[in-house]
């Protein structure tokens, strides 16, 4: 039960069962659960190998993780010196894929390296004040490059928005 309960937490749907010898129908309360996808960046590259090898041994997994960092313990389970994922750690990883797919291109420069053009901006309009924490807050995402100036009439700009890669 507690499996199927993570899942609907994680994926945000409903779950319904038959406890034991019951015929009722109980629906358990609809619990969001935000996973903390920053602790799974740091080891996205190993759990992709993990992915499609099924199992990388313990000292590639341990490289780079401090050894009294306990984060990451509940992704895998050890055996035979060699790491895979763990029944939690399987949905953990099926859910980050979901917002972080692999084809996806990102920029990994530091968010605060990031221009955010809105503060270059001269006029205060489009409530210029009231999005700068936003645009802030979006600069995190590894799929942003940059924050574009608000959108001032210009008739002969056809291109709002700047891919990461070449067309």
């Amino acid at each position: 039960m507690p499996y199927l309960a993570l899942i609907g937490m994680l994926f945000n749907k409903p779950i319904r069962y038959i406890h034991e010898d019951s015929a009722d129908i109980i629906t358990l309360a609809h619990i969001p659960l935000l996973l903390n996808e920053e602790i799974i960046l740091k080891v996205e590259p190993k759990l992709r190998k993990i992915e499609k090898e099924t199992a990388i041994s313990k000292e590639e997994w341990q490289k780079g993780i401090d050894y009294n960092d306990h984060r990451f313990d509940c992704l895998i389970e050890e055996e035979n010196a060699h790491v895979t994922l763990s029944g939690i750690g399987f949905l953990f990883w099926e859910r980050f894929k979901i917002d972080y797919p692999e084809d996806l291109p990102r920029d990994n420069t530091l968010p605060y390296k990031k221009p955010n053009r809105l503060k270059t901006q001269k006029k205060a309009h489009h409530g210029r004040d009231r999005i700068m924490h936003l645009a802030d807050k979006v600069l995190q995402s590894p799929f942003v490059k940059d924050v574009l100036k608000s959108c001032e009439y210009q008739p002969k700009k056809n291109r709002w928005v700047t891919p990461l890669t070449q067309l």
